[in-house]
């Protein structure tokens, strides 16, 4: 316990205290055939949001079959901050965005359109409209239960030498779930 507490001591003065309340923060998102899930993840978005001095909510979404497209576009209209991308792909334009190929099927390479999607919503975020906002946040958009924004403010309130913080969804039988996105 003594060698935890000495740790903690030395390792202080690495840190530096950051108030979200003075920062500005992005929160990226890509999503396919989310709608059971989108509105608690809305709800937690924007709860996070307004834990910042400002926020913005950068989100691509192609090719969903359920609601998710009408849910994004009415969220869209409710929510200024949101800045949406969405697209309705050939199956030429999928092939297109993916070099390989799934042995099973044939199928382009999910994790490499799931790459070209979060690629998109990066190439928003680059623009200079965005160059006072100190955190880049990328989430999934389909957890049922997500994630608890005050936990996420305060991992980001503590700022040593890091550039990213990470986490991995399990399966409940400690399988990794989406390990490449």
């Amino acid at each position: 316990m003594r060698l935890l507490a000495l740790f903690l001591i030395l390792a202080a003065p690495l840190f530096s205290k950051v108030d979200p309340k003075n920062e500005k923060v992005l929160i990226l998102g890509v999503c396919k055939d989310v709608a059971p899930f989108l509105p608690h993840m809305r709800e937690k978005i924007e709860e996070l949001g307004r834990c910042f001095k400002d926020y913005r909510i950068i989100i691509y979404e192609n090719n969903s079959r359920d609601r998710t497209k009408e849910l994004l576009w009415h969220w869209e209209s409710e929510n200024s901050k949101l800045v949406l991308f969405t697209e309705e792909l050939t199956d030429e334009e999928l092939f297109d965005r993916s070099q390989c190929r799934s042995v099973e099927n044939g199928a382009p390479n999910r994790m490499e359109l799931i790459a070209f999607a979060r690629n998109i919503t990066l190439q928003e975020a680059m623009k200079s409209d965005y160059d006072d906002y100190s955190f880049v946040i990328v989430t999934d958009l389909d957890f049922d239960v997500g994630w608890d924004p005050k936990k996420v403010v305060r991992s980001l309130s503590y700022r040593p030498s890091w550039d990213a913080i990470f986490a991995n969804g399990m399966l409940p039988d400690l399988r990794y779930f989406d390990r490449y996105a």
